[in-house]
């Protein structure tokens, strides 16, 4: 095994203590890695919640892993990667498959079946503190809004935060009337209400900005959100006459939106380098044809930019490539190489198996093929189950003998998880919701 290594930091927010920040782990890590007579190779953060897998630096991370270039990844906490059990389950398996051993710095544990139980045991803990924490969150926001106090200190245009209260701004105020008044007289929009409020108050705001001023009820005094509604935190700044005649005038000029998403690629399509979800657009053409296509829009990212119909056309013939390929034994393959299935009577509750052990009853062999047996639980089993059920299903669906029209059919009826796009504009990866872990490209002729 490699002394390469690849090391992940993250925080939820660049507000945290100075004890939690990149630096501080990065150096912790560092120094383990030196213990351990590691090299890091690589080193990869995110400053997002753990909540779930989706974000840039976990993605290069199991990008890493998967290139089979490094053997350990390094972490300060293993809530650094995830507070998810589920998810820490996957990168788990996503680093065994690859022959990759997982370090904790202050959760170190041994390379073995006992030391990925106890690695499970932390992240199950760390699952459950979050629980506790977010209930007691819940609670003292629900009380606070009881109270008639400010959930946080971020209040809209025309007001400012003191002491867990919203008063009313007297410079800002002003330009909260001026649009409501303008906008009533009818003959402004948007972006000139905008320009107005630059000229008359020097405050950059822009359209969407005057839009959300128009369209939000703490200005009339009332404030909704989970917790219920509540008139005692925002004092008010317009009538109720005003903002209703303001939301039916808005209404009223709203236009039909003429360019329409495909559904079928909508929060599906990936992309190659952040592999955040590409937005729709389009252009019109100087022979007015229209030209829909899908680009990546986060400042971060070195971006993309996809014609739709390219997509789809090779999309469709994915889906042919299928339906002519021996795809239903490819797919069970598949299934029962990555998900092996297993029996409730071949699982033994871990508590008597640490009985008979201590008893001399079982080896320590057989201690750890039976914990590997016990470390899937009856729901992952019944989800494994559920798996094969939905695989026969889309089985039946691909297999038969169809025409192009009938291919197009069942390409818009399926239900894709995401469509992973290259470098090169074409289709790396097509993944359904039912099996999301399956690419179905490397289901094509019986591979």
């Amino acid at each position: 095994m490699t002394n390469q290594a690849v090391a992940y930091y993250r925080v939820s927010s660049r507000r945290q203590s100075h004890n939690w920040s990149i630096m501080a782990q990065q150096e912790a890590v560092h120094e383990e890695a030196g213990r351990l007579f590691l090299t890091i190779e690589a080193e990869f953060h995110d400053i997002k919640s753990g909540s779930n897998l989706n974000r840039p630096g976990m993605n290069e991370l199991s990008n890493a892993i998967r290139s089979g270039r490094y053997g350990h990844v390094l972490v300060w906490r293993l809530n650094r990667l995830t507070r998810s059990l589920k998810d820490f389950l996957l990168l788990l398996n996503l680093c065994e498959e690859n022959s990759v051993v997982l370090h904790s710095v202050m959760e170190p544990v041994d390379v073995n079946i006992m030391g990925r139980f106890q690695q499970q045991l932390y992240v199950m803990f760390g699952e459950w503190q979050l629980g506790i924490l977010k209930v007691n969150q819940n609670n003292a926001y629900r009380q606070k809004f009881r109270e008639g106090q400010l959930l946080s200190s971020s209040v809209p245009l025309g007001y400012y935060y003191t002491k867990g209260l919203a008063k009313i701004d007297s410079e800002t105020s002003k330009i909260v009337k001026f649009i409501y008044e303008n906008y009533l007289e009818g003959d402004v929009g948007y972006r000139k209400l905008s320009r107005a409020v630059m000229n008359k108050f020097d405050y950059q705001l822009t359209a969407n900005g005057v839009a959300k001023v128009l369209q939000n009820q703490a200005y009339v005094g009332k404030l909704v959100n989970r917790y219920g509604v509540s008139t005692k935190v925002f004092p008010r700044l317009v009538t109720d006459t005003q903002f209703n005649n303001a939301q039916a005038l808005r209404k009223s000029r709203r236009v039909k939106q003429k360019f329409i998403t495909n559904p079928l690629f909508k929060k599906k399509l990936r992309c190659p380098y952040c592999q955040g979800i590409l937005t729709a657009s389009h252009v019109i053409t100087a022979s007015k044809s229209r030209i829909d296509y899908w680009y990546c829009s986060r400042d971060y990212c070195k971006g993309i930019r996809v014609d739709e119909q390219r997509v789809l056309n090779q999309l469709t013939a994915v889906i042919s490539g299928l339906v002519t390929s021996d795809f239903k034994k490819s797919l069970m393959v598949k299934l029962n190489d990555d998900w092996p299935l297993q029996t409730r009577q071949d699982v033994v509750p871990a508590d008597e198996m640490f009985r008979k052990f201590e008893t001399g009853g079982i080896t320590v062999d057989e201690l750890e093929t039976a914990l590997t047996k016990s470390s899937m639980p009856n729901l992952e089993i019944e989800r494994r189950r559920h798996c094969r059920k939905l695989a026969q299903q889309i089985v039946y669906k691909l297999t038969d003998p169809r025409d192009e029209d009938n291919i197009a059919s069942v390409v818009k009826n399926l239900n894709f998880d995401r469509i992973e796009i290259t470098m090169n504009k074409d289709i790396g990866g097509v993944f359904l919701a039912e099996l999301p872990a399956i690419n179905l490209l490397s289901l094509r002729g019986g591979k």
